[in-house]
Order: C-alpha cells, then sequence, then structure tokens
C-alpha cells in the first residue's frame, strides 16, 4: 500500500515542521471553542471592579454633586466701639476696685436636724457628699422609743377592746328594753280590755251579779299593777341604755388619746432616721457616732449637717468703708477662683448694707452670681473679685493685668440657642467646614453678647444643630447684624 496520508496527520506533521509556535497556540490551534469560557468567566471579576471604581469616585466627589446644608451664621466683632454695659452716671470712665473673699452657699445653708432626742448611732455621710431630699443622713439609737411605741400600741389595744365591750353592752342593753317595751304593751293590753268589760258591766246594771262584779274590779287592780310594772321596768332599761351609750362615748374618747398617742410614738421612731431637707451637697457634719442629741429649742445640739445646693452660691467680700459711696446697688463685679483659672463670673452687688468692721474700716459685701455656680465651686473657697465703681477712684495697681485685659474679648449678637442644655459652638472656617470651638460667655446684653475664644471675624452657627459634625461642609448664610 502506498503512504496514505490523513489530513489531520498532515496537519500536525506540516505545523511540526514550520515555524515555532507556543503551547498557547498550540492549544488554541487544537481546541479553538476552548476561548470562550474562559472570556465569560473574566467578565463578572471585570464587571465588580468597575462598580468599585464607580462607587469610589461618587464617595470622593459626594460633596461637590450632593446638596450642601445652609447654615445661618453671625460674625464676631473685635470689642472697640462696642458697648459693655450701661454706663455709670459719673462723667468719669467706670473702673474696678480690686477685692477678696470666699464663696459661700446663697442665700443660707440649710441645717438637717434631729426633730427628737437620742444617741446617734450610725452616721451615712461625709463632706461633699451628693445627698437627695428624704435621703436618710443619720441614726439615733431608737430602742427607748421602739419601748414607748410598743407601750402606746398596748394602751390603744386596751382601748379599742373598751370600746368592742361598750358597745356590746349598749347592744344587750337594746335588746333588753325592745322585750320590755313587748311586755308593757302586752300589759297595757290587758289592762284595756278588763277597764272594757268593767265598763260594759257598770253599764247594765243589775242584770250582772255581785260577784262578777267584783272579779272584774280585782282584774282590773292586777292589770294596773302589771302595767305600772312593766312601766317601771322600762323606765330602768331605758335608763341602762344611756349609762351604756355614755360609757360608750368615754371609750371612743379614750380610743381616740390612746391612738393620737400612738401615732406620737410612731412618729418619735421614724425621726430617729435623720433626713436631708433639700437635694444639694454635705458641706459639714456636726455630730459624731455616740453623741447625744438635744431637741429642745435651749440646745444647739440637734443640727446633724449643713447641706447647701451647688448651683446657689454667692461671694462674701470686704470692700474700704471709704469706697462704699462709689459702689452702687446691683454693680458689676467680676470673680476669678484658682480650681477655674481661665474663667471669670459674672456677678452682681446684692446690697451695699452689709455688716461693717470699724476696726478694720471694711464693709461686708455679697456678690451673686448672674448664672448657676460652676460645678468645681463650693464654700469656702478664696476667691478674688473686682467690683465696678462709679467714679475715678484709685485702684490697686498690683490688680493682674490679664484680669483686666479685654484682648481675647469678641462680641456676637445674642443666641438663644445657647441656653439649650446640648448648645455646642460650631465655627464655619475658611474651606466652609465646621469646626467645635470653646466659648465663654462673659457678659450679656441686650444688643450683643461680649464672649471669649473667639476671634473678630469668625463665623458661627446661629442655631441649635443636634446634626452638626465636626468637618462637615456646609453653606454659610450670614444673618443682619446690628
Amino acid at each position: 500500500m502506498g503512504d496514505v496520508r490523513t489530513p489531520s496527520s498532515w496537519n500536525m506533521r506540516h505545523m511540526t515542521n514550520s515555524s515555532p509556535v507556543s503551547g498557547g497556540e498550540l492549544f488554541a490551534a487544537a481546541s479553538p471553542s476552548s476561548a470562550v469560557p474562559r472570556q465569560r468567566s473574566l467578565l463578572p471579576l471585570t464587571l465588580l471592579i468597575l462598580v468599585t471604581i464607580a462607587l469610589l469616585v461618587a464617595w470622593l466627589s459626594r460633596e461637590r454633586w450632593w446638596p450642601v446644608p445652609e447654615v445661618s451664621v453671625v460674625r464676631a466683632l473685635p470689642l472697640a466701639g462696642a458697648s459693655t454695659g450701661p454706663r455709670s452716671s459719673s462723667t468719669e470712665p467706670q473702673q474696678w476696685l480690686p477685692a477678696s473673699g470666699w464663696m459661700v452657699a446663697w442665700p443660707h445653708m440649710v441645717s438637717a436636724s434631729a426633730q427628737v432626742s437620742g444617741t446617734v448611732q450610725e452616721l451615712l455621710i461625709q463632706p461633699g457628699q451628693q445627698v437627695r431630699k428624704g435621703e436618710v443622713l443619720a441614726r439615733l439609737d431608737p430602742r427607748a422609743a421602739q419601748l414607748r411605741l410598743d407601750q402606746a400600741l398596748a394602751e390603744e389595744a386596751a382601748a379599742l377592746a373598751v370600746v368592742a365591750s361598750s358597745r356590746h353592752t349598749i347592744a344587750l342593753e337594746e335588746a333588753a328594753l325592745r322585750q320590755l317595751r313587748a311586755e308593757y304593751s302586752q300589759a297595757q293590753y290587758r289592762h284595756d280590755a278588763v277597764e272594757l268589760q268593767l265598763q260594759r258591766v257598770e253599764a247594765g246594771g243589775t242584770s250582772v251579779s255581785d260577784a262578777r262584779r267584783q272579779d272584774l274590779s280585782l282584774e282590773m287592780a292586777a292589770a294596773q299593777a302589771a302595767v305600772e310594772a312593766a312601766g317601771a321596768a322600762l323606765a330602768q332599761a331605758e335608763a341602762r341604755r344611756s349609762i351604756a351609750q355614755a360609757g360608750h362615748s368615754r371609750a371612743l374618747a379614750e380610743h381616740e388619746a390612746r391612738h393620737s398617742h400612738m401615732r406620737q410614738r410612731s412618729w418619735e421612731v421614724e425621726e430617729h432616721s435623720v433626713r436631708s431637707p433639700i437635694d444639694g451637697v454635705v458641706a459639714d457634719v456636726l455630730v459624731q457616732p455616740g453623741q447625744w442629741l438635744h431637741s429642745d429649742e435651749e440646745h444647739d445640739g440637734a443640727s446633724v449637717a449643713l447641706v447647701y445646693e451647688p448651683q446657689q452660691l454667692a461671694a462674701v467680700v470686704d470692700v474700704p468703708l471709704s469706697s462704699v459711696a462709689d459702689i452702687r446697688d446691683g454693680a458689676a463685679a467680676r470673680i476669678r477662683c484658682d480650681v477655674l483659672p481661665d474663667t471669670e463670673l459674672v456677678a452682681q452687688v446684692h446690697s451695699r448694707h452689709g455688716q461693717a468692721d470699724r476696726s478694720r474700716g471694711t464693709l461686708r459685701l455679697y456678690l451673686t452670681l448672674e448664672q448657676p455656680a460652676p460645678s468645681a465651686l463650693t464654700p469656702e473657697m478664696l476667691i478674688r473679685a473686682r467690683i465696678a465703681v462709679g467714679n475715678a477712684q484709685a485702684i490697686d495697681s498690683s490688680q493682674d493685668e490679664a484680669t483686666t485685659s479685654n484682648d481675647d474679648l469678641t462680641t456676637i449678637p445674642p443666641l438663644e440657642a445657647a441656653d439649650h442644655p446640648d448648645f455646642m459652638w460650631w465655627k464655619v472656617d475658611t474651606e466652609h467646614r465646621l469646626r467645635q470651638v470653646a466659648v465663654e460667655i462673659i457678659e450679656r446684653h441686650e444688643q450683643h453678647w461680649l464672649v471669649r475664644g473667639l476671634k473678630a471675624g469668625d463665623l458661627i452657627v446661629h442655631d441649635h444643630w443636634p446634626q452638626a459634625r465636626s468637618g462637615l461642609r456646609v453653606n454659610p448664610h450670614p444673618m443682619q447684624q446690628p
């Protein structure tokens, strides 16, 4: 047979002897349809990569394409030329008089006192502790009071038994009285029947024998005697009932007295737990375990602790008597304390009619805070103060210049939202992004507020905005300012 060449063998030999090819080309040439599934398997991966890139681009450019919230803003203005409050009637500029003193509870401390006498058994508080109204601060030994209460309870129970007995006696007398009334009615009925027969005999003349007439007369006498006896018994029963009712009234009165006595003893036991009269902070503990307390007015030992409201504080300062004429009631004042080095509290003179110390030549004044006291302040803390005076009086040259410096103060329009408990100060920076800032309100006036913590030109968000966050891009809308 001759050399027979099939097409497939010839193609394979021809491909082997011709120019070299790669293994992939050889596989493609041998199986041309295998490339289609491979391309289909890469398609989902390619789509996923494209979608991811699209989302990333959309996220990075979201602020450009998405709407930017518009916020109302006010501009912080420099202090120069702004009025910081009512001027004195004097033609000379207002100045500040330095003073020193300490913080006190305002208007006064509240005493938590024991209303009964006894020995302090347990103390449950210490100075500086927060307490609630009605919370137990101390306990007195209640054993003697408990014995008196037990005796009062026994006496009340005995009085109640007498009341029950007297009520039972009245019930018995009422039953006897009903029985005697029935017997009296029967005797009276018998008397009336005999009397009627006797009247008929008398009216009949001689037709009735003398014996019959005599019998009726005897029956009449017996019926009359029975009526009189039943009436006497009925009167005695009514008298006994009245006596029983009077005894019951006395028993009720005695029980009421014993009940009141028992309530008094119960109150005494309850008062052996000394409770706080207000919500506040314990300023001082005045007793110790084992101490005897007297509750009468001649002793001052019934007070267990002093409690004050932490937000109700004032400052006490001594000023020279020579300066009193320059200080008016309600004059502005400023207070600083070492525990709040960066804060100056706004206050005013409560009254010039304080306690004078002629030996030192000073007058004691109270400066009340215009805002609730910060939690860091407590009574007895030393403070430095300055009080506005109305004339050009010599001011202590050693006063700290930083205290009176206004370089870091600016003014803004009043913000009603600042009184919201969750209000936060937001500043809009040059890139129109929100930045949280710490702002201290120094003075509040009708047309503007004096604040510290801002720079002239800063844009401040006017409204309370819970959705605000640092770095959020906004579109500031300046409000008209006076």
